[in-house]
């Protein structure tokens, strides 16, 4: 849990697992080490504006036109999890084909920082777009970078793009 503010042991340097799982399952596959994890919120609004003010245009109302969030998983292990989440492939008798729909999946990030309060992070369902190049040939440790879009999902009433908890 976080201390009261101000206080140093608020400071955070994040550390921790990320898990996937199929969407509305509870049986969640860690998916190796992972240097990034990171969550881009965003808001479009709508303003208006009065023309009737003199000297120009004035700003005088706004409202929220739409809100989405993104996610970005570095992930370093090659295994069929982050195949199927970084290539959008489908298992088939052994082999992994690319030619599949859109991947959906719940993700779960548990964190094991030493350096702040700890977090769990549950995106209920993530849209994973395949949008990056995957390097199969170089001199650095691969990486697959996975990116998508979480959905506003959940029970009616609880219904959320992600939930995070002090652990």
């Amino acid at each position: 849990m976080p201390s009261t503010p101000p206080n140093v042991l608020n400071y955070y340097i994040g550390r921790g697992n990320v898990y996937t799982a199929p969407v509305d399952s509870s049986s969640f596959t860690h998916i190796g080490n992972c240097p990034k994890f990171s969550v881009h919120p965003s808001m479009e609004i709508i303003s208006h504006f009065s023309a009737m003010a003199s000297g120009g245009r004035v700003e005088d109302d706004s409202t929220l036109n739409s809100k989405s969030l993104t996610v970005t998983i570095n992930c370093d292990e090659m295994h069929g999890e982050t195949v199927l989440l970084g290539l959008g492939a489908t298992l088939v008798g052994g082999t992994y084909r690319v030619a599949s729909d859109v991947i959906y999946r719940a993700v779960k990030f548990v964190g094991s920082n030493i350096k702040g309060p700890k977090v769990q992070i549950i995106l209920n369902k993530v849209q994973f777009q395949v949008d990056s190049d995957i390097d199969f040939i170089g001199t650095e440790y691969m990486v697959f970078p996975l990116q998508g879009r979480a959905l506003f999902y959940g029970a009616v009433g609880s219904e959320s793009f992600m939930d995070l908890t002090f652990i």
